[in-house]
């Protein structure tokens, strides 16, 4: 994994370890940068500063996908396999409790000022936009989406607003390649 500074553009190497280093994302304050390991054998949740240093294991349980609350303290993050549970543990590690089960996938997950923003599959082909209010950790049903989505979802820089790729057509072609011998 690597920072790229755009006023000089020059790369900074985050990561050395022979491992797979999946989906980052940044803390608020722009300190650190979590992302997925699975130098332990098993996809967890790191966090190295974002100017270089060793990498610190967050999570002990599983994790894919993590952002951080807009305090810092905290972070949610998606557990292996799909459909993905989403978790919440300390941006230290510590702790980790199941808050959601069966998101719809590994970064569909987007953080707001007062809860997180998800998406659910649904039985048919669409999804389901929720919103979990961290105070009293209920659940409300924003938006039911009649296409597939891509499984990412991104917040505006104030919680707001949630960004996501709705899938509205996916084309397949059959191909064949004839021998000549």
């Amino acid at each position: 994994m690597y920072v790229l500074n755009l006023d000089t553009l020059a790369t900074q190497r985050l990561t050395s370890a022979v491992a797979s280093h999946l989906k980052p994302s940044w803390s608020r304050d722009g300190r650190f940068i979590y992302f997925c390991s699975d130098r332990t054998g098993w996809p967890q949740i790191w966090k190295v500063p974002s100017q270089g240093g060793d990498p610190v294991q967050i999570t002990r349980q599983g994790g894919i996908y993590a952002v951080e609350t807009f305090d810092g303290k905290s972070i949610y993050y998606t557990s292996p396999g799909i459909p993905s549970n989403v978790s919440v543990t300390s941006s230290n590690g510590g702790e980790e409790t199941e808050v959601i089960h069966r998101s719809l996938g590994h970064a569909s997950i987007a953080l707001g000022r007062d809860g997180l923003y998800y998406a659910l599959g649904t039985r048919g082909r669409g999804a389901q936009l929720d919103f979990f209010r961290f105070a009293d950790q209920t659940t409300e049903v924003l938006a039911s989406i009649d296409h597939p989505l891509h499984g990412f979802l991104s917040s505006s820089s104030d919680g707001r607003s949630v960004l996501f790729t709705q899938l509205d057509r996916q084309d397949r072609d059959l191909m064949l390649v004839e021998s000549f011998r």
